[in-house]
């Protein structure tokens, strides 16, 4: 079992507007499991993680972190 989480690999948490106000999905159910599950994102199935990537790629307010402000 992996003991860190993936965060840096996810599309959604790579945006920065992820766990934000600013965020268009901010208040989506799917969302809201990638924010309840922040520390430990590899708890996420594969499913979930499939049904944000599909939220964030179709999503106009999309926009990736600079290299600096980037998760570890």
């Amino acid at each position: 079992m992996m003991d860190r989480s993936i965060t840096h690999e996810l599309l959604f948490a790579r945006c920065e507007h992820w766990n934000t106000s600013t965020c268009p999905h901010v208040k989506n159910a799917i969302m809201g499991l990638s924010l309840i599950n922040k520390e430990h994102l590899f708890l996420l199935s594969d499913k979930t993680v499939l049904q944000l990537k599909a939220l964030c790629r179709q999503c106009p307010a999309f926009r990736k972190k600079r290299s600096h402000d980037s998760i570890p």
